[in-house]
Parts: C-alpha cells; structure tokens; sequence
C-alpha cells in the first residue's frame, strides 16, 4: 500500500509541475504583452492563493496517508 501512495505522490507532483510551469510561462509572456488593471491581478493574487491551497492540501494528505499506512 506504502508504494502505491509513494506513486500517487510523485504523479500528483509530476502532473503539477506540467500544468503549471507551462501556465506560469504563458501568463509572464502575456503581461509583459499588456499592462494588467487593478481587478486582474486581484485575480490572480486569489487565483494563485486557491491552486497553492489545493496543492499543500493533496501532498499533505498524501503523505499522511503514506505516514499511516507506514506505521499500520
């Protein structure tokens, strides 16, 4: 079971670095592009503080899930 959790932990962290970089490139392409207005970045400051939560939020309950079957 341990292994399986060591799997899933490293795809969600693989497949979070794929989406994300490529997204991070795009969206500092487009801003040097255009001046962005007071609302977009409130925005993105919120955007960027949700995806933040949702990732600690899954490694943290990958790798205590891995903790507790480690010790079971």
């Amino acid at each position: 079971m341990g292994t399986v959790i060591l799997i899933v932990f490293a795809i969600a962290i693989v497949t979070t670095l794929v989406v994300m970089i490529p997204r991070t490139v795009r969206a500092l392409r487009a801003d040097a592009a255009r001046p962005r207005s007071e609302r977009e970045r409130e925005r993105d400051s919120r955007s960027a503080v949700i995806w933040l939560l949702v990732v600690v939020i899954v490694v943290g309950a990958l790798c205590l899930a891995y903790l507790l079957t480690r010790s079971a």
